[in-house]
């Protein structure tokens, strides 16, 4: 982690946008000539200019901390912020005290609560019910046939027949199914349930 004090003695830390903690305050900036100078004045203490060049490697802007001047590393760290790819921000609570190569946690402070538990997933069973229509002259499937059922919870739906004439409807609550309606009942009529 890359600690860095800012003109008032402030923790300040630059990150990698994707490894900020919910804890941690977004430090905003108006365009890159202002992070840009935001930068210069914390580059000023020599611990700081070496935290930079630290993140600079660690967040892969530079391989070599020895290879780039102060200024253009300065520049390159600004615009990853403006464009998105790196902020700055305030530690949260939990981090405030520590710098570069210690824990993460005082060891004062208790550790972080845990994380919420999902709630628990439903429950309630369900099951399935399965129609097959047949043609009763020739006891042939019966393919196109749409039935509107009426479920067990009240909701209803509607399926269509498939090329062996039959429709399936699943994950519905238990208990009994109501045929509301036939598509094609002028042509058709049900002459068993099984």
């Amino acid at each position: 982690m890359t600690l860095l004090k800012d003109s008032n003695g402030d923790p300040y830390r630059l990150i990698i946008t994707h490894r900020r903690r919910e804890d941690e305050e977004v430090i905003r900036f108006f365009d890159e000539r202002e992070v840009f100078a935001t930068l210069r004045r914390i580059s000023d203490d020599d611990l700081n200019r070496v935290e930079i060049r630290r993140f600079a490697v660690e967040a892969e802007l530079i391989t070599d901390s020895r290879s780039i001047s102060d200024r253009r590393l300065l520049k390159l760290i600004a615009s990853g912020i403006i464009s998105g790819r790196l902020m700055a921000v305030r530690p949260g609570e939990w981090t405030r005290g520590t710098t570069s190569g210690e824990s993460k946690e005082k060891k004062d402070d208790p550790p972080p609560p845990p994380e919420p538990t999902p709630p628990p997933p439903d429950k309630t069973e369900k099951t399935w019910i399965k129609f097959e229509i047949i043609d009763d002259e020739t006891g042939k499937p019966v393919s196109g046939v749409t039935l509107k059922v009426k479920l067990p919870d009240g909701e209803s739906r509607s399926a269509t027949s498939n090329a062996a004439g039959l429709i399936e409807i699943t994950n519905i609550p238990p208990g009994t199914c109501e045929i509301e309606r036939m598509i094609d009942a002028d042509t058709l009529e049900v002459v068993s349930i099984q």
